[in-house]
């Protein structure tokens, strides 16, 4: 009595696992088959065989991660006679959840099982994880076991695969015959996938016409669901023929289909090859990428296999992460200088992606030409987080060869030669990079005779007078006075400038960079009456915070900046370089040397503070309007060493 309820039980299994297939993944437990099943079960407590359904179920409505918990959980109650179901439905499962491997495994261990009394579905699901997999030999074999069983009963599927799978290992003389043997079968449910897969192997072979035929047929089938997939085939066949206006009237029925009309590329080179079939003009007349479209042999859409998948999913992103890159907007930013830089030093490298301190540069953008200063770690994060695109820069300057000023010197040269490859024929340049002799020595560049970027300028400590004005070529609206400064032995050509801004109205400015260095006279002399002063401070050693004779080795600490300030009275003032090795103690610095100066036009520079020229107006951070510099108001981050936020009053909650 028990083997009749086990043979039974199992009948009804497989009647309500096709259903569920056949549903999938809209499977909801109502079909008859189902019900059924597990009324049955209900009806001679079968405990694990009610599992084992609901199981099958979940894996086909793509709740493969629950049907595997179950199944874990089932494990124990399955009796030994059925362990082959429950490696089946495990391997289903796995292969849902697209681990094949363990798919594969779980079906070998189906058809180990004596008492497994199915074992072509086992060969043919077998089959679909080895394809999955890019085994097609192995597939292939599979699928031929599954049909010497006879008591598999879905064999025009099986054929059907079998085809797909010789599709893809390039047989495609046996593939037309497997897909014909699919068509035999009465009970294959899905002929217009098979017609249409016939004829793409059709294609493959040359068989044009037949092809044609075949495609035709899909169109037949009132059940095949994505009928403009084929007539889109049927317009590449017709163009290879060279019958032009069979194809214009192809693709046209093609982007009828909604579901293809919203497929990307293949609506848009649908609609590409209709206008350029449609064109009056020569072929001599075309662009060159216009006339490569339309001379190249296009593929034909073909329904998804494992590889094909993988393909569809190539041709159907938007050309390259470059291409989407060069479509981007632009800031449309100008006359403005950003803060891209947080913190100095090789802190910044102490920490994973949640890292608290980030390093960078600088970003001037004048009269639409931008320059980057000392680009050092971060500093590609930081500028496209401030939303600037890598073709608005023109020109790189650093200052001194240590990582946090130039880290990202050789991604900057990356990202504008990509740039360069697709938009110079639109217009973009190369770029002019001008460094410390330093960097100059020991910064190689990749590409051996480049053509994205000029021939490099030095800043050449052994001219007679290095702080004569020097004109920056090709176009820039800037010139450039530099200097040498003391930041240590190992960096001995390091360099400070000031920057003049060339106004077409006459309404320019300098902008003074100290760079790294400690406090010497004639530092406030080159940069004495600047408007802008950008002043490295690092962190205050305790002798200087304690002794006012006392001056910082190597940076301009908290002392040599008071007197920098006071002897050169610049317009306005940004402290950066800051150190986070200790603690955050920015703005404290910036009111200390306020009242050390008497001069309220200083503020901390932090990554995010974008400083409107020639006005010198900052941008609120929270509202985007431009504060006078004297106006803005800082308020502290949120998180330690975070970013500072600058206020205008109105983004002030006040008494």
């Amino acid at each position: 009595m028990k083997d009749k309820v086990i043979a039974e039980f199992r009948r009804l299994f497989w009647a309500a696992r096709r259903e569920h297939v056949k549903q999938s993944p809209s499977a909801d437990g109502n079909s008859p088959a189902h019900k059924k099943a597990m009324a049955y079960t209900l009806e001679h407590g079968l405990e694990w065989a009610e599992a084992l359904l609901i199981a099958s179920l979940l894996e086909n409505q793509a709740k493969a991660e629950d049907a595997l918990k179950l199944l874990a959980s089932a494990k124990k109650k399955i009796p030994a006679t059925e362990e082959g179901y429950w490696w089946f439905l495990n391997g289903s499962a796995m292969r849902a959840a697209d681990r094949v491997e363990d798919a594969i495994q779980a079906y070998n261990k189906v058809l180990e099982d004596p008492n497994f009394d199915t074992p072509g579905n086992a060969w043919f699901n077998l089959g679909g994880a080895l394809n999955d997999k890019g085994d097609y030999g192995e597939a292939i074999k599979a699928y031929h076991k599954a049909l010497e069983d006879p008591n598999f009963d879905t064999p025009g599927m099986a054929w059907y695969n079998l085809g797909n799978a010789l599709i893809d290992k390039g047989d495609y003389g046996e593939a037309i015959k497997a897909y014909h043997k699919a068509l035999e079968d009465p009970n294959f449910d899905t002929p217009g996938q098979a017609w249409h897969n016939l004829g793409v192997a059709l294609c493959k072979k040359g068989e044009y016409n037949e092809a044609i035929k075949s495609f035709h047929k899909v169109l037949e089938d009132p059940n095949f669901d994505t009928p403009g997939n084929t007539w889109y085939s049927l317009g590449i066949v017709f163009q290879w023929q060279v019958k032009n206006e069979e194809a214009i009237d192809a693709y046209r029925n093609a982007l009828k289909d909604p579901k293809f009309e919203k497929e990307e590329p293949w609506a848009s080179r649908a609609r590409s090859y209709i206008a350029l079939l449609e064109s009056d003009l020569g072929k001599q007349s075309l662009s060159e990428d216009d006339r490569s479209l339309l001379e190249s042999k296009p593929s034909i859409r073909e329904e998804p296999t494992p590889g094909k998948r993988i393909l569809d999913k190539i041709e159907s992103a938007r050309g390259t992460q470059y291409d989407q890159y060069v479509e981007k907007d632009v800031s449309g930013r100008d006359n403005v200088f950003s803060v891209l830089r947080g913190w100095s030093s090789a802190v910044t490298l102490l920490e994973g992606s949640e890292r608290l301190c980030s390093g960078g540069g600088y970003f001037l953008k004048w009269r639409g030409k931008g320059i980057v200063i000392d680009p050092g770690f971060d500093f590609l994060r930081n500028f496209h987080d401030a939303k600037y695109n890598g073709s608005e820069i023109h020109a790189v300057l650093v200052s001194h060869n240590h990582s946090d000023h130039n880290a990202d010197l050789k991604s900057i040269d990356d990202l504008r030669y990509e740039l360069y490859k697709r938009l110079h024929k639109e217009g973009m340049g190369p770029y002019l990079l001008i460094w410390d002799a330093d960097t100059q020595g020991s910064v190689k560049f990749a590409v051996a005779e480049p053509k994205h970027h000029f021939e490099p300028i030095s800043f050449d400590l052994g001219r007679c007078n290095p702080c004569d004005e020097i004109k920056l070529p090709h176009g820039l609206p800037f010139s450039v006075e530099y200097f040498p400064v003391k930041h240590g032995d190992d960096v001995s050509k390091a360099i400070g400038f000031r920057l003049h801004l060339d106004g077409n109205d006459g309404k320019g400015l300098i902008l003074g960079y100290t760079g790294d260095t400690e406090f010497f006279d004639e530092l406030a002399d080159h940069l004495a009456g600047c408007d802008l002063l950008v002043a490295h401070i690092s962190q205050p050693s305790r002798e200087e915070l304690s002794d006012p004779t006392a001056r910082k080795k190597n940076h301009l600490g908290y002392r040599g900046l008071i007197e920098l300030v006071k002897k050169c009275k610049p317009k306005a003032t940004l402290v950066s370089e800051f150190w986070a090795g200790l603690t955050d103690v920015r703005i404290d610095l910036v009111q200390a040397i306020r009242e050390r100066t008497g001069n309220k036009a200083i503020l901390p520079a932090g990554i995010g503070m974008h400083l409107h020229l020639p006005g010198l107006e900052v941008e609120c951070t929270q509202c985007a309007v431009k504060v006078p510099f004297e106006k803005v108001r800082v308020a502290p981050p949120a998180n330690r060493f975070g970013n500072l936020s600058y206020l205008c009053p109105s983004c002030m909650l006040t008494e």
